[in-house]
């Protein structure tokens, strides 16, 4: 994974969001949410995640200066994957607690409701 770290120790699992200064949310970093959180929900040993950030940000939100560049049927694209995926948090198995490291903005705040 590009954009996360995980760190695993007495069945709870430590999801770190790494993408810069600020941990801005792209395409890329949901692809790597979602298949991480799927694979933790299939792991057995795993019983809780545990979700925040690098640094001082848990995480700005979108990453708006990429999405400038986006086209609208590009950007709709994401934001059905961006809100799959905190449904997902929203109804997961197992409980997810939102450790918030920092600054937590739009899209990041979205993220942390969502969790238990």
């Amino acid at each position: 994974m590009e954009f996360l770290r995980v760190e695993k120790a007495d069945g709870i699992a430590k999801v770190i969001l790494a993408r810069g200064k600020v941990n801005a949310i792209n395409e890329f970093v949901i692809d790597e949410l979602t298949a991480c959180f799927r694979e933790l929900a299939a792991d057995d040993a795993t019983k809780a995640v545990i979700l925040t950030g690098q640094g001082k940000f848990f995480t700005y939100g979108f990453d708006i200066p990429e999405f400038l560049n986006y086209k609208q049927e590009d950007f709709l694209r994401y934001l059905t994957k961006f809100t799959s995926f905190y449904g997902d948090i929203f109804l997961y198995p197992k409980p997810v607690i939102a450790a918030l490291s920092g600054h937590t903005m739009a899209g990041g705040c979205m993220i942390a409701i969502a969790c238990d």
